[in-house]
């Protein structure tokens, strides 16, 4: 007998479920987020890492700069921007006094849990600390190779 005949029969002993309802339990449904649940799970997510709403937009799509999802962590703001072509991207915003760090073009930024700050911009991580930026790592050297562009 082989090892699939003996894990067939083994199975039909041992329970009266068909082989697709032992795959998909009954007891579990995946969901597809639609609407406002993609952005509630986001939120609660952002919040169980300590990111709190402190504005949310009127309408989701299109309102630009002028009516961001913006979430806050500590001195550090997280701006969530989708503007009338459904372009979306982030903007980071240092609130502290004193220095600033260098947020442009950041495609990452959060507190880590000694509250130092932590940015990714240009495949490279950096530290914020003391009014001083230092790089932690370069990952450009870790990136697949791209496929040649055509002529």
């Amino acid at each position: 007998m082989s090892h699939s005949e003996w894990a067939d029969q083994l199975g039909s002993r041992h329970t009266d479920l068909t082989k697709q309802q032992l795959i998909r339990s009954p007891g579990f449904e995946v969901l597809h987020p639609t609407g406002t649940l993609r952005v509630d799970t986001f939120r609660v997510v952002l919040k169980r890492t300590g990111w709190h709403v402190t504005h949310q937009p009127r309408r989701w799509i299109g309102m630009g700069e002028a009516d961001p999802f913006t979430l806050r962590k500590k001195s550090l703001e997280l701006n969530f921007i989708c503007d009338q072509r459904y372009h979306r991207f982030v903007r980071y915003r240092w609130l502290a006094e004193g220095p600033s760090p260098d947020l442009e073009g950041a495609t990452w930024a959060d507190l880590d849990r000694r509250g130092r700050l932590l940015i990714a911009r240009a495949g490279r991580v950096f530290i914020w600390r003391g009014g001083q930026e230092a790089e932690l790592a370069d990952l450009n050297a870790d990136q697949p190779p791209r496929p040649a562009q055509p002529a």
